[in-house]
C-alpha cells in the first residue's frame, strides 16, 4: 500500500535542482519499505513525465543513508538531513 508523503515545489530554469523539503515517516527496519519517488519536469504548465525510482529503506540505512538512484534522464541524490 503506498501512503502519500507529499509534493515539492516546481524549480524553474534549473537544470540541477535542489530541493529543501522535508518529509518525514516512520521506518521500520526489515519491514521491507520503499519510497516510492516520480519526477517531473514541468514547463509552460505542462508536466513531463522525467522517471520514477523506488528506493529500499534497509538498502538506503546500510548505505550510510545516502544513495543515487537513477530515473530515466538523469539520476535523483537522496540523503538525510
Amino acid at each position: 500500500m503506498e501512503i502519500p508523503l507529499g509534493r515539492t515545489w516546481p524549480k524553474f530554469n534549473n537544470k540541477n535542482p535542489q530541493w529543501g523539503r522535508i518529509f518525514t515517516f516512520d521506518y521500520r527496519p526489515g519491514a521491507q519499505q520503499k519510497l516510492h519517488m516520480k519526477v517531473y519536469d514541468t514547463d509552460a504548465g505542462l508536466d513531463d513525465f522525467v522517471g520514477e525510482a523506488y528506493l529500499d529503506l534497509d538498502e538506503y540505512k546500510r548505505g550510510g543513508e545516502n544513495s543515487i538512484v537513477q530515473l530515466r534522464h538523469g539520476s535523483l541524490q537522496v540523503t538525510k538531513v
